[in-house]
């Protein structure tokens, strides 16, 4: 069973496990959407939203069951709102096995990894067919990475060197479901102006998104 309380972190700040997964649930959806030519302006919010909710003070499964995820969480409406309720009480989302119909789920085992961003991901998957920290092991230890644009040197080097570590916490954490949540309708909720200015501007910093374009994402993984 993962762990579910909270902690405190290096610089005094109260943190939750579960939100921890919850973020890491999200950089792997963000990995996989890419991974399918999901459109990358919609995509790019997936990993500022696992950041900021990692670092939520409040327990998300409270927030959720009170129906306040819309009015806490800058960004969130009934779509986002309904993703994180699913990954709440299933550990997983119909968005994210829709992506990963075609796509080995063992991709998700390199998420975690620094240095390997989503793009990076893609093109290793694609280009060199790692699709695991089995593989990525083997592609580093062959030497078919070298030169590989977007990994340099130093980052293979300190790969080799998590590997292992990486390998055995990925194993644990996909045998270790989020725990189930009591489930609750979705409903609407107001989002507050500066959250909104918050979020658009944290998000404008990738891309230029419009506020529009932030209400309408819902769009299937296939496109074309």
């Amino acid at each position: 069973m993962s762990n579910t309380g909270s902690y405190t972190d290096e610089k005094g700040r109260t943190r939750w496990h579960r939100h921890d997964e919850l973020a890491l649930r999200r950089q792997e959806l963000h990995t996989f959407l890419i991974i399918t030519d999901y459109r990358f302006l919609l995509a790019t919010r997936y990993p500022w939203l696992a950041h900021y909710l990692s670092g939520f003070p409040e327990s998300m499964e409270a927030v959720f069951q009170q129906g306040r995820l819309q009015e806490e969480i800058p960004g969130v409406g009934e779509t986002m709102e309904t993703l994180i309720g699913e990954f709440l009480m299933t550990g997983t989302s119909a968005k994210l096995e829709e992506c990963i119909r075609d796509t080995p789920r063992t991709v998700a085992e390199l998420v975690p990894i620094p240095g390997l961003g989503a793009k990076t991901i893609k093109r290793l998957y694609q280009e060199i067919g790692v699709e695991s920290l089995v593989s990525l092991r083997a592609a580093i230890d062959e030497g078919r990475l070298k030169g590989f644009r977007g990994i340099g040197p130093k980052t293979l080097e300190k790969n080799r060197r998590r590997i292992l570590t990486s390998h055995s916490s990925a194993r644990k954490a996909r045998a270790c479901p989020l725990p189930q949540v009591t489930p609750r309708p979705v409903g609407r909720g107001p989002v507050p102006r500066h959250a909104r200015r918050k979020v658009f501007h944290q998000i404008s910093r990738l891309e230029t998104v419009s506020a529009k374009r932030i209400d309408t994402w819902h769009m299937p993984c296939s496109q074309g």
